[in-house]
């Protein structure tokens, strides 16, 4: 008999993020696969039990159906001697559930036999240790959140694009993109073909907490839009400005470290060395590296390497946790 598929869960801290809509549970499901034989994901199941062992909840996508839930699964092969990353797509909890164990069941077929695999999930509540605030001020748009169907969220590190950047995990897990916008919604004026039409361009960023500037590139030139797109000056050398592009990671001198990127060409007002107070200007809002619109990318991590560390979930001062969507003034 051909080996099993092993099923590992990551990352290997799977945090709960309680926000007003419920509980999340963001990870997600890699197989490796070492047998000669593909073999093909066909079910996606969840048993939740809570601290006194009661099964509370249990949850299925399988081949059920004329249009079956495992079809948004858009990739369940695991390739023969290959591996496979599947975000996991039971995500989403009532917000009074007990998650005290999460257990995963997949069922995946190949020529030779049906298997399922199990792997065990226990979450844990973050504590978060730095006092974040908003890094912008006015009226801010929550333009890209963390949400099952964010890019932040669908990151998978043994792509060919991230392995080539050095990603060995999901840094941006918790990640958010943050606009401003007119009492319309509007990004921008006109037909947003000028940086300058943008509401969000040249905006002054803040630093979102206290602490160490480690990291500070402001050399990147901001992208332009033209009747085509956008035009994207020559990448730089450096894998976290090619993302990035002008950027600031600071050290809260606390194992939690803000990344603020897509900052405006020359704006830095800090630099390497250099301590903040939360709330301190430190640069001004572009649109520099990888973007086609206006907007600062915030996340929280466990190191100073964004290729590296392991997301952390933020919630900011008088808001809490960011969900996508979300339209709120900062004064």
């Amino acid at each position: 008999m051909a080996a099993p598929v092993e099923l590992t869960v990551l990352p290997d801290t799977v945090f709960v993020e309680r926000v007003a809509t419920g509980q999340f549970l963001n990870f997600d499901l890699a197989f490796a696969n070492p047998s000669e034989s593909e073999a093909v994901l066909v079910s996606v199941e969840l048993r939740v039990t809570d601290r006194g062992g009661r099964l509370v909840l249990r949850r299925t996508v399988d081949a059920h159906g004329l249009r079956p839930g495992i079809e948004t699964i858009p990739d369940r092969v695991v390739p023969p001697s290959g591996s496979l990353l599947v975000f996991n797509p039971l995500h989403t909890f009532p917000a009074d559930l007990d998650l005290a164990t999460v257990t995963c069941s997949c069922t995946l077929e190949s020529d030779e036999q049906r298997t399922t695999v199990v792997a065990e999930v226990r979450p844990v509540a973050y504590e978060q240790k730095t006092e974040l605030v908003l890094p912008l001020r006015g009226r801010v748009f929550v333009a890209g959140g963390h949400d099952f169907l964010s890019p932040h969220r669908r990151i998978d590190p043994s792509h060919p694009l991230a392995a080539q950047l050095g990603l060995r995990a999901n840094s941006g897990r918790y990640a958010d993109d943050l606009s401003l916008v007119d009492e319309g919604g509007a990004l921008f004026v006109a037909e947003g073909r000028n940086l300058d039409d943008w509401f969000g361009f040249g905006a002054t960023v803040r630093a979102p907490g206290a602490g160490n500037v480690v990291a500070a590139v402001g050399e990147v030139r901001d992208n332009t839009f033209t009747g085509e797109g956008v035009e994207f000056p020559a990448p730089p050398g450096e894998p976290a400005a090619s993302i990035f592009g002008n950027h600031l990671v600071l050290d809260h001198e606390n194992g939690e470290y803000s990344v603020l990127g897509h900052l405006q060409y020359g704006s830095l007002e800090v630099e390497s060395g250099d301590t903040v107070e939360a709330g301190q200007p430190v640069a001004r809002l572009g649109l520099s590296g990888n973007t086609d619109f206006v907007h600062l990318h915030y996340q929280l991590q466990s190191g100073p390497d964004a290729r590296l560390a392991e997301a952390l979930p933020a919630a900011f001062a008088g808001i809490g946790p960011l969900e996508p969507g979300m339209i709120f003034e900062i004064d």
